[in-house]
């Protein structure tokens, strides 16, 4: 519990009003008055508001106007009747009977400190993730590095089980990112923007290092990462953008990509068409032929599920290994998705929905997960990973992953920049 820092120094005031040097005591019985007008003043003010809102107002607006003016009427008593005492003492004179000025200023001197600290620690934590619009988020595969990244070209990367920031870079470069990826051990980034992709240094010392013309990325195993450029995917290395590995052509342009744990590459194309361009005997083959072109792929964590959605959000659940293919109901808008298990894909339907549900592939089940009342714009799993990053606007918040069962939760974390 904090100490009441306002009521310290309420009292501090008062008591100067009753210290023994002349002067101070004067002092303390203006400041005293001073303080009874502001309270009684905020009093009828408040008694106002309620009056015109007939004290039935929606939502906690009334709750908080109607105990604040509970709580300020026997304040501002109180001061009146310190007030009208402080003048007795003042008519009698008998400064060597008085409060001890020393106590008295400590007391105004701590409770003013104390309010205005808290005051500060109110503002840090009201204050944004980011000061623009979340624009991608992204996990390391062990969900321990959470890299999140705004419209306008910040970057910050998060200890996810500390909740401390480790290193934030504002880049002008990055702005209108689209996509986001991480590597294998959650170092470097790869930050999709248009006409383009910008590999971003982990210890921030390189400079970037530009991909132009790649509309499409994700990460494989073995520190390789697949680009895709026009009707073509390449296969390089993190560290080594310019050395092509292998490369895949393709009869359509690509609009998405992802990869799983166990080296699967999956394309999406724009004639609708959803290829497996690596994994089993890394001879490419059609898995499916949705109604629109995925914008949007997600491989589950043991890859028992790809998960893609178009631009309308529409999406599909496709068993990449013994094929078939299902479309979710068309209310399942998966506007922003990521998988947590093979068994439970969150996702974030578009307006009038402004929640994350939990869905079982397997049974096409949906069941609420976190609701924060305003639009998700961005989520970020890993396989196994204990918590989950959501992004609602400027904020990033981190909440307990869904397990099998009723998984709906209120205990996000919010994360907070450090700055002064």
């Amino acid at each position: 519990m904090t100490l009441p820092y306002p009521g310290l120094a309420l009292t501090g005031i008062v008591l100067l009003g009753f210290a023994r040097p002349r002067w101070l005591r004067a002092l303390g019985i203006a400041l005293t008055a001073a303080t009874a007008a502001g309270m009684t003043a905020l009093a009828v003010t408040l008694f106002r508001l309620g009056s015109d809102r007939g004290w039935t107002g929606d939502g906690p607006g009334m709750l908080v106007i109607g105990f604040l003016f509970v709580a300020s009427i026997p304040i501002a008593l109180g001061l009146w009747a310190a007030f009208a005492a402080q003048l007795r003492a003042w008519r009698r004179g008998r400064p060597d009977r008085g409060a001890s000025p020393a106590l008295a200023l400590g007391l105004v001197v701590v409770g003013v400190a104390g309010t205005a600290s808290e005051r500060r620690d109110a503002e840090r934590e009201g204050r944004p993730t980011h000061d623009a619009e979340i624009a991608a988020l992204a996990l390391s595969p062990d969900g321990e590095r959470l890299v999140s990244l705004d419209a306008g070209g910040t970057l910050k990367r998060w200890r996810v089980g500390e909740r401390r920031l480790e290193a934030a870079r504002q880049d002008p470069g990055l702005a209108g990112a689209t996509a986001l990826l991480l590597d294998e051990a959650g170092a470097a980034a790869l930050v999709l923007v248009p006409g383009g992709a910008i590999r971003v240094p982990a210890d921030g010392t390189a400079a970037p290092e530009t991909l132009p013309g790649v509309n499409a990325a994700a990460s494989l195993p073995g520190e390789e990462v697949a680009l895709a450029e026009g009707a073509s995917v390449r296969i390089v290395a993190w560290g080594e953008h310019a050395a092509t590995r292998r490369r895949h052509a393709l009869p359509a342009p690509v609009t998405g990509l992802a990869s799983d744990a166990q080296g699967w590459l999956v394309a999406a194309l724009a004639d609708g068409s959803l290829v497996a361009l690596e994994g089993g005997d890394r001879e490419p083959r059609t898995l499916a032929l949705l109604p629109a072109a995925a914008v949007r792929l997600a491989f589950s964590p043991g890859g028992r599920w790809l998960a893609a959605a178009d631009a309308d959000g529409r999406g599909h659940v496709v068993d990449p290994r013994r094929g078939g293919m299902r479309p979710l109901p068309a209310w399942m808008r998966l506007g922003r998705f990521a998988f947590v298990s093979d068994e439970r894909l969150l996702f974030a339907a578009g307006p009038p929905w402004t929640e994350g549900f939990a869905l079982d592939p397997a049974e096409l089940r949906s069941e609420p997960w976190l609701n924060h009342g305003s639009a998700i714009v961005g989520i970020a799993a890993a396989p196994g990973a204990r918590e989950t990053a959501v992004a609602i606007d400027r904020y990033v918040f981190v909440a307990r992953s869904p397990a099998s069962g009723h998984a709906y939760t209120s205990d996000a974390t919010r994360l907070l920049d450090p700055r002064d």
